[in-house]
């Protein structure tokens, strides 16, 4: 889930959250390597389009020197699944 440790230090969300990380070349969907062409696949079995609120949020996280292309293909990729992006910047 989303933790709140800025303000309260407790989980402020219980949601299973997906994550989207570009770092190092390699792109990774909750932790696992994926190519594009799979974290596409992976997103629309979400079915994040039918889902509603927080649930359809998938956070995005770019370590270092993130290519630009894949950064925006990623970010176009959970909007076509139906998602919401939330960025997560490094050092947050």
């Amino acid at each position: 889930g989303i933790r709140d440790y800025k303000v309260t230090g407790v989980q402020t969300c219980a949601l299973p959250i997906s994550t989207v990380q570009i770092t190092g070349g390699k792109l990774l969907f909750n932790e696992q390597e994926v190519s594009k062409e799979s974290l596409r696949d992976r997103l629309l079995d979400l079915n994040l389009a039918a889902k509603q609120g927080e649930e359809k949020v998938v956070l995005l996280e770019a370590a270092g020197k993130a290519d630009y292309q894949t950064y925006y293909e990623t970010m176009a990729a959970i909007a076509a699944a139906g998602g919401v992006v939330a960025i997560v910047e490094e050092g947050q």
